[in-house]
């Protein structure tokens, strides 16, 4: 889609862990579940320029890990909303 029209923004869901996230060049945003989230895979995607979202973040202590681990914003299982930057999820619990 990029080579079609390089503006529009492209949403890389992941599933399982890859070895280079940085060779997915068309890809703006990588969007993985919490449990698949390592600190070489946000070392990856932050090298690459990218944002990396997580979903299924369901714990305060999952929320307290993905905020240690310095990820771009945190979709919480709980409420189905993708909040930013972490304090307002925070609050929540």
């Amino acid at each position: 889609m990029k080579v079609v029209n390089p503006s529009l923004t492209t949403v890389y869901v992941i599933s399982l862990v890859c070895r280079d996230l940085g060779k997915l060049t068309a890809a703006d945003y990588i969007i993985s579940e919490a449990m698949n989230v390592k600190k070489f895979i946000i070392f990856q995607v932050h090298n690459a320029a990218k944002h990396l979202y997580v979903w299924m973040v369901n714990t305060k202590e999952s929320i307290a890990k993905m905020a240690e681990f310095n990820v771009d914003d945190i979709e919480l299982a709980k409420s189905c909303m993708v909040e930013s930057r972490y304090s307002s999820i925070l609050a929540e619990f």
